[in-house]
Formats: C-alpha cells, sequence, structure tokens
C-alpha cells in the first residue's frame, strides 16, 4: 500500500528523533515528516512537521478511515503544510497553509480537551481570500472519523476572509477578533460586509469575573435582503426560518442600531441591571425599543432559571408613514381597512419574565384605535 518508504531515525531515553520519514501514500499523496516523538505525562507526544501533498484526496481519505461517504468535500489536488503538536491532551496546528482547489488558508489552531482544571479550550487564528467552510467541515469530519470533542468554552478567535461559504450562504469580507472565556467576552470586531444581502458588525466587553457581571454590546444590522439569514436559520431553527420567511417582505430594507449594557446593581444586593435599547428602520417603519432587565448576579452565567426569574421593563413604538404598511407589518392587513394615513403600535410590558407579564399596546390608524 506504501511506497518509496525511507527514514533517517534517531532513538535514545527520552524519545525518537524523527529527523526524515517520506512515503507515498494512495491517492498519488506524498507524505514528508520530521519531527520527535516522546513520553510526556498526558501521554505520547509528537512535536514537528508535516507536509502533504494529494493528487486524488479521496482514494487518501478513503484509505486512511475505510469510508467513502462525502468524497465530494475531497474532489480536487491539496496540499497542506503545518508545525504539528499532537498529544492525549490537546492538537496545535501553527504555521498551518491549506491550498484546496482555489481555496488558500493560512493560519494556527490549537483545541485542548477538557480536563478537571479548565474546561475544553479552542484557539484559532485564520486568514483566507477565499474558503467554502462546508467543504472544510466535511473533510474535516472525513479525516478526524469519530473523534470525539468537546464543546469549547474558552475560544480565542481570529478570522480575516475574503469570501466564505457557510451553509451555502456566501459571507463576504469577514473579519472577526474576539475572546470567550470564564472571564467574560471581549468582541474587539466581529463584522461581515454582506451575508446574502445583510450586513453585521458587533463589538462588546461584558466582565463576569465579579460576583455581578458588567459591561455593553453594541450591534448594527443593515439588510437589503433576509434570504441569507432565512437559509442560515433553516439549518439550526427550521420553523424559526419559516417564521422569518413570512415576515422578510415586510421588513426589508431594514436598518437597526441595538445596545445591551448590563451594571451591577444596588449596593450590597445580588441583583445586576440589564438595560437595552434599539432603533432603527424596518421595511416602511421606523422602530424605536428600550427598557430593562434586573437580573440575579449569577444570570450573567447563562443561568436559565435565573433569566427566568428576571424582572422585565420595557416600553416600544412603531411609526409608519402609512397606516397600511403598520397593519401588514403586525398581520390584521387581512382582517382590517384602514386610511392611507400614519400609524403607530405603541406597547409596554411590566413582570417576570418567566413568569407574569403585564402588557399594554394601543395601534392607531387613522380612525381605526384599538388597545389591549
Amino acid at each position: 500500500t506504501l511506497a518509496r518508504v525511507g527514514a533517517d531515525v534517531k532513538t535514545g531515553a527520552d524519545g525518537v528523533d524523527i529527523q526524515r520519514l517520506e512515503l507515498r501514500a494512495p491517492g498519488a499523496t506524498q507524505v514528508r515528516v520530521s519531527g520527535r516523538l516522546r513520553n510526556a505525562p498526558t501521554g505520547t507526544r509528537f512535536e514537528g512537521t508535516t507536509r502533504i501533498e494529494a493528487g486524488d484526496p479521496r482514494a487518501l481519505i478513503a484509505w486512511l478511515t475505510d469510508r467513502t461517504e462525502q468524497q465530494a468535500a475531497a474532489a480536487g489536488p491539496w496540499k497542506v503544510a503545518a508545525d504539528v503538536t499532537l498529544g492525549g491532551d490537546a492538537i496545535a496546528i501553527e504555521r498551518l497553509k491549506l491550498e484546496l482547489d482555489r481555496m488558500t488558508v493560512e493560519g494556527r489552531v490549537a483545541y485542548a480537551w477538557a480536563n478537571d482544571e479548565r474546561p475544553a479550550r479552542l484557539d484559532a487564528a485564520i486568514t483566507a481570500p477565499e474558503i467554502d467552510l462546508d467543504r472544510v467541515n466535511a473533510l474535516s469530519k472525513a479525516l478526524l472519523g469519530g473523534t470525539a470533542f468537546d464543546w469549547p468554552r474558552d475560544v480565542t478567535l481570529s478570522l480575516k476572509i475574503g469570501r466564505a461559504i457557510v451553509a451555502g450562504v456566501e459571507a463576504k469580507q469577514t473579519d472577526v477578533n474576539m475572546r470567550i472565556g470564564a472571564n467574560g467576552i471581549e468582541i474587539e470586531r466581529l463584522a461581515i460586509a454582506d451575508l446574502g444581502g445583510a450586513a453585521l458588525a458587533v463589538k462588546a466587553r461584558i466582565d463576569t469575573k465579579a460576583q455581578t457581571p458588567r459591561g455593553a454590546l453594541t450591534l448594527d444590522f443593515d439588510a437589503r435582503t433576509l434570504d441569507g439569514l432565512v437559509i442560515l436559520l433553516e439549518k439550526f431553527a427550521p420553523q424559526a426560518a419559516d417564521q422569518l420567511r413570512g415576515y422578510a417582505g415586510r421588513l426589508t430594507p431594514v436598518s437597526l442600531r441595538a445596545s445591551f449594557a448590563v451594571d451591577p446593581g444596588p449596593a450590597g444586593s445580588a441583583l445586576a441591571n440589564a438595560t437595552f435599547k434599539v432603533d432603527g428602520r424596518a421595511g416602511a417603519s421606523r422602530i424605536a425599543l428600550q427598557g430593562d432587565v434586573g437580573t440575579a448576579s449569577d444570570a450573567g452565567k447563562l443561568d436559565i432559571a435565573a433569566l427566568g426569574a428576571a424582572q422585565v421593563n420595557l416600553s416600544g413604538r412603531v411609526d409608519a408613514d402609512e397606516g397600511v404598511a403598520l397593519m401588514d407589518l403586525v398581520g390584521l392587513d387581512r382582517f382590517i381597512a384602514v386610511d392611507k394615513r400614519p400609524g403607530r403600535l405603541t406597547l409596554t410590558a411590566k413582570g417576570q419574565l418567566g413568569g407574569d407579564l403585564v402588557v399594554d399596546g394601543q395601534l392607531a390608524v387613522g380612525a381605526l384605535g384599538i388597545s389591549a
């Protein structure tokens, strides 16, 4: 199965030095490896450089895994070169350069499994003019097979991608620099210039080290169409995608700016106070929403039960130059015909997020007045 195997190896009490290992594998694959294999407290550990060039990756993957599914992901020759560290507790790939069809990916990726002292950790920095994440994901699954990875709770991520394909949706000019961990969330930049017709920009800094979280988040969202978001939602939340699809025509074009801030409650209390504000336009309507949420201090650590006990106080207003558009937005256009006059919808809600809410709403368009 292997051909042209050659190696220069030196063994010693502290490990094995692989000065050179070259071989030809199925799929017209040339493999070159050098590095050091040694024993570590967590098991055998390899540190070295690897270069693989495969003319027919499908044949290589079938040989490595004894599986032939997802072979379309490996269509076309590919090359990969990197400095690799492999151990029982972590994987690190430095100076990565992957060439697959028209894709060229450079950067580094490090993953550590969870242990008694820390959660699973992911650290990645990737740059690429163009990348098909669907194919990369399928290729990774084919190569890694049934290897189990814990979901990382400590994540440092840096991405600079000119054009990416995600779940069949094209994303242009993606720029991400963020950190999520036990001490909080820091998003220095998360921006997508065009995601299937929508643009997104997020900045955040939320500190959860103290008993009571504090910080702020801002979000800017502009979209001429929501088609891309609908396609993405179909992969993860089909029911929500169907609902959004029904409203997409009424909501676009949309331009929204949202802000969220969380601060400690009164001195000596175990409460955190979060405030939020949303302003912008959706379709022919102007939207203004604001409010505050009082939660137990541990709600900042994503305690769902604590979030359910949160006290909510919000108010909102939607104005439309033509009430017909407002009736269409709330879904009453099938039942009530209104004059072509300006319209306004106001809404207030107070109470417990997971309990009873007192809601007061008014809708006014020309001669029509509805309250509930």
